[in-house]
């Protein structure tokens, strides 16, 4: 049946808003993200950055919580 083989979508803020392959480039993206009051561009980056580094790199744990 269908109704079992669904997956679960994900949440808007677990994709990252670009394919990153440079964590400055994603830290970049979020500080832009805050210069002009993004937040779900903040939380998507944030979480990208947790990802990839952890939640104390690249400010990761301020985008979450700011863009909250």
């Amino acid at each position: 049946m269908a109704i079992f083989n669904r997956k679960k979508p994900t949440a808007f803020w677990q994709e990252p808003p670009f394919r990153p392959t440079d964590l400055a480039q994603l830290y970049q993206y979020a500080i832009d993200c805050a210069g002009r009051e993004d937040g779900v561009g903040m939380m998507r980056s944030g979480w990208a950055i947790y990802r990839k580094a952890g939640l104390h790199a690249h400010q990761a744990g301020n985008f979450l919580r700011d863009g909250y």
